[in-house]
């Protein structure tokens, strides 16, 4: 196991504060938005349910949501261990479980994935634990697999859901 990774601090603390400093950006939870595709899906709705307090909203494009539907690839044995000897690590961080964490908490969701994808799946999966949680969430299937000419079109919905909750604190009482 790799003790020393630090990709979510880096992420959720270096790289946020790098962008706070380069571009005029809202400086608050209410402000900040995070998405990825495929693997990067799943980093953006974990650091969500992880870290409730630096974002508003995650969107997830083809990602993976169970770890253990992807044991074998990306990589993640030599973060988190294997899969047949350290099982609870792969279940505690994987999206499908840390999204308890953001039951009752006013935080955006989208989920976006191709029909054809080798995620749809387990993104259907994620949307049905949503809907059992009553996490408000929007979740979208359509035409495309896990490809750029997907995510390139599905980019567009994400942006626009994030404008939705960054115009909803712009016009609050909470905006300076």
């Amino acid at each position: 196991m790799k003790k020393d990774s630090q990709y979510e601090t880096y992420i959720s603390g270096e790289v946020l504060r790098y962008i706070d400093k380069q571009y005029r950006t809202i400086e608050d939870t209410d402000g900040r938005f995070i998405c990825g595709l495929s693997m990067g899906g799943h980093g953006a709705i974990s650091l969500l349910a992880k870290r409730p307090d630096l974002y508003a909203a995650a969107g997830s494009m083809s990602g993976v949501m169970a770890l253990t539907s992807s044991s074998k690839r990306f990589g993640i044995g030599q973060l988190i261990g294997d899969y047949e000897t350290h099982r609870d690590k792969w279940e505690q961080q994987s999206c499908l479980n840390l999204i308890e964490n953001l039951t009752g908490l006013d935080k955006g969701i989208i989920i976006d994935c191709g029909i054809s994808d080798f995620t749809i799946d387990v993104n259907r999966q994620m949307h049905r634990k949503l809907i059992e949680l009553g996490i408000p969430h929007d979740y979208f299937e359509r035409p495309g697999a896990h490809s750029w000419d997907y995510w390139t079109n599905a980019l567009e919905y994400h942006i626009m859901y994030f404008k939705k909750f960054r115009d909803r604190y712009l016009n609050s009482e909470n905006c300076p």
